[in-house]
């Protein structure tokens, strides 16, 4: 006889974001950063049930609103797709494997700016708390400051 597999419910996830936005309302932080590779998943995992395995994810935590994952390559984001709890699922060039073999590039890539542009026209992006600032990859957090408005 199989036992079935115990899975935390969405509603969970959508709690865990629910209570990172309100201690970001209280600390006057208008947008969280995470990230994760497959070394070091947990925030990332924590807020979504996606465990990195072949390219680099991030979470994007508004102070208001729904969250996004970001990821790179085709497996990756079909992964998320398949897994992810967070059913915003962005492709950014920058989040591939550090040696991601060549592919063609999907016509609707985010970078930080173009996300930071969307997420701004709805409510101020002034603050920017960035978690796992010791794993993300300096290409990465050039794309940030970059975009950063």
């Amino acid at each position: 006889m199989s036992k079935a597999r115990m899975a935390i419910p969405k509603s969970e996830y959508l709690e865990r974001i629910g209570k990172i936005q309100e201690q970001m309302a209280a600390q006057g932080i208008d947008l969280l950063v995470t990230h994760a590779c497959e070394c070091e998943s947990s925030n990332v995992r924590y807020l979504s049930n996606f465990w990195a395995v072949f390219d680099f994810v991030g979470v994007l935590i508004p102070q208001r609103g729904s969250a996004m994952m970001l990821t790179g390559g085709p497996e990756s984001y079909d992964f998320a797709v398949q897994f992810s709890q967070i059913d915003d699922i962005r492709i950014h060039p920058l989040y591939v494997e550090t040696a991601a073999p060549e592919w063609d590039k999907p016509t609707d890539a985010f970078d930080f700016s173009k996300l930071f542009e969307e997420i701004g026209a709805t409510q101020p992006i002034k603050t920017i708390g960035i978690a796992n600032k010791n794993i993300i990859p300096h290409e990465i957090m050039k794309d940030i400051q970059k975009g950063a408005p």
